[in-house]
């Protein structure tokens, strides 16, 4: 399948934090440690981005 990378950046710079991926269903999209996000079959995923006690949402959907 298709590979796309997030994005993602810690603000303050000086932020020693990690910054961690996580997929709700790797059968559908799967995320390494470093961001990139690969299709694996048709579905809907989300892919929660963590960094301290921050955490965002991207829903990704899987068309073919």
């Amino acid at each position: 399948g298709k590979v796309f990378r997030l994005e993602t950046e810690v603000t303050p710079i000086t932020s020693s934090q990690e910054i961690r991926y996580l997929s709700s269903d790797s059968k559908i999209a799967a995320v390494n440690k470093q961001g990139q996000i690969k299709a694996k079959k048709k579905g809907t995923a989300v892919i929660k981005v963590k960094s301290g006690k921050k955490t965002v949402k991207v829903t990704v959907t899987v068309r073919s």
